[in-house]
């Protein structure tokens, strides 16, 4: 069996919990764990992927006046509203464990695939994907984004479980399906995952895994060394508004 780590995280913090997904995938090449996944969830706000344009993917006056933060990440693909009813599922792995896979989009493919199987074997039924999103009935359910180091590919994806629909059609101004180009978000109507049971997925999600997949896994929390860089990339990054607003990468002192 191969070495995976679960991390159930309750950080309420958006730009720390953005920081600690960009600190997990710096650091992973040197972890004695193969596999790492992560649980989280942020408080009301909007991601926007690595090069999106801001003016084009929020509606600010909403979200000043819901109270809805705003953010930006790592990854690219498009613009997602999260909230506590929105689970964030990270996947950090070493590459060399993904046999035949090369690309992002083979990566993004593959645990889309890994998630909606999850889902069917807790009985949520009638799913499909469409362009690495999951759909219930036809209506979004899950989307996900990935990013590729030499020897990292982090892939993390949202469940909306009880997520404001309200506030997340309100906040994102996209509202018609196009196929997206790789900058620019996509709109498909969403929807909640009915009687939804947190702890029976995350079973079923670990078992397929190790069945699959040959992983073993324990449970921890976040190492000291990944929350100091983390701590460091928010600080210096991820709050940093030339990153938020304009998507300007920021020279990280050293």
């Amino acid at each position: 069996m191969r070495n995976g780590r679960l991390i159930e995280d309750n950080t309420k913090d958006l730009n720390l919990n953005l920081a600690i997904e960009h600190s997990l995938v710096l650091l992973h090449s040197q972890s004695t764990d193969d596999l790492t996944i992560r649980i989280w969830n942020n408080p009301p706000s909007v991601v926007l992927g690595r090069g999106q344009k801001f003016e084009e993917e929020v509606n600010t006056e909403f979200c000043s006046k819901n109270n809805i933060k705003i953010g930006r990440r790592i990854s690219g693909g498009g613009a997602v509203y999260h909230d506590e009813g929105n689970i964030n599922v990270s996947f950090f792995i070493k590459r060399n464990h993904l046999e035949g896979i090369s690309n992002l989009n083979e990566h993004k493919q593959f645990f889309t695939e890994i998630l909606k199987k999850s889902l069917e074997s807790i009985e949520i039924d009638k799913l499909t994907v469409l362009e690495n999103n999951i759909l219930l009935d036809g209506k979004k359910v899950s989307g996900s984004a990935g990013y590729l180091t030499k020897s990292t590919y982090l892939h993390h994806a949202t469940l909306l479980v009880s997520a404001n629909l309200e506030n997340l059609e309100g906040s994102l101004l996209v509202k018609t399906f196009t196929k997206r180009n790789s900058r620019s978000s996509s709109y498909i109507p969403t929807a909640n995952i009915a009687n939804f049971d947190l702890k029976r997925w995350k079973t079923a999600l670990l078992e397929l895994i190790k069945n699959q997949m040959q992983f073993s896994f324990k449970e921890t929390s976040l190492k000291e060394e990944e929350l100091k860089l983390a701590n460091k990339l928010k600080l210096e990054l991820y709050s940093n508004d030339k990153w938020i607003f304009e998507g300007k990468r920021i020279m990280i002192k050293s």
